[in-house]
C-alpha cells in the first residue's frame, strides 16, 4: 500500500463521486391561489409573486452551480484518461 498522494505509473486515477443533484424548491400553488382569491389579489401581489420570484432565482443559482460541478466532474474524468 502506498502512503503518498501522487498518481502511480500505470494506475488510473480514481474519479471523485459525482455531485449530488440539487433539491429545487416549489411553492404550493393551490394554497396561494386560494389566499389570493380570498384577499382580493393582495396575497398574490405582495406575497406569492415576490416569493415565486425569489424561489425561481434560488433554483436558477442551484442549476448553475450544479452544471458547473458536473462540468468539473466530467472534465476530471476525461483528464484522467488522457
Amino acid at each position: 500500500m502506498h502512503d503518498h498522494d501522487h498518481q502511480c505509473a500505470g494506475q488510473p486515477r480514481a474519479l471523485p463521486d459525482p455531485p449530488e443533484p440539487p433539491i429545487y424548491k416549489t411553492t404550493n400553488t393551490g394554497r396561494h391561489v386560494a389566499l389570493t382569491v380570498i384577499t382580493g389579489g393582495v396575497w398574490g401581489l405582495f406575497v406569492w409573486w415576490p416569493l415565486h420570484e425569489a424561489v425561481k432565482a434560488q433554483n436558477k443559482r442551484k442549476r448553475i452551480r450544479y452544471a458547473a460541478a458536473m462540468s468539473a466532474y466530467w472534465h476530471a474524468g476525461t483528464a484522467s484518461v488522457e
